[in-house]
Order: structure tokens, then sequence, then C-alpha cells
């Protein structure tokens, strides 16, 4: 697979988990990259080896902290900011 055809699949992805989910990114684990390859090894088996996993895996978490900073960011600045 092509970079462009796989920062596709990472935004298919997102799209259709915050389509099941709007809330998403609240309750969030460290263990969503996995699921995320699953994901990605499931739809794209035929097209995908080992370097195409980890480039998904390498975008979709840039992606995911892009996403969540876009959320989230000012409201954890503003938490982070009171705590001092």
């Amino acid at each position: 697979m092509t970079e462009q055809e796989i920062k596709q699949a990472v935004e298919e992805y997102f799209n259709e988990m915050l389509s099941k989910d709007a809330d998403y990114f609240d309750h969030i684990t460290d263990s969503w990259i996995y699921d995320a390859k699953n994901w990605f090894m499931k739809k794209y088996f035929s097209e995908i080896d080992a370097i195409s996993l980890h480039q998904f895996s390498t975008i979709a978490i840039e992606r995911k902290n892009e996403l969540y900073d876009e959320e989230y960011g000012v409201r954890d600045a503003k938490l982070l900011l009171s705590g001092l």
C-alpha cells in the first residue's frame, strides 16, 4: 500500500470509531492501537505487509494525538494550569 492509501485507512478507522461513539476519545485506553491494527489487518489483509502495518501504526498514533488535541487540548491545558 502507498503512504496515501494508509493515511486514508487511518482516517477511515477514526471516522468509523467516532461514528460508533462520538465520545471515543473520552474513554480511549492504551490498547486502542492494537484494536486499530486488528481492524486494519482484517480490512486490508490481502494488500498489506509488515511495513504497511508499521506505517499504519505510526500514522494512526500521530493522527490520534492530533484529533485528541483538537478535541481536548484546551481543556487539558486549563486543567494543567489550574493544578499548578
